[in-house]
């Protein structure tokens, strides 16, 4: 099971942020969300302005 988080942890980085993906409606004021998820797992990260 770790080896698989960590691979799915991996795979969104590059399909996300470092991959320029695609953006999601924000949810935090001057956010930018960027969802990944496959069949097991869900992972949202923002990037927000101060």
């Amino acid at each position: 099971m770790e080896n698989r988080i960590i691979e799915f942890l991996i795979e969104a980085k590059k399909k996300t942020y470092a991959g320029k993906g695609a953006e999601t409606k924000s949810s935090r004021i001057k956010s930018h969300d960027l969802v990944y998820s496959d069949e097991e797992f869900i992972v949202l990260r923002y990037i927000s302005r101060r």
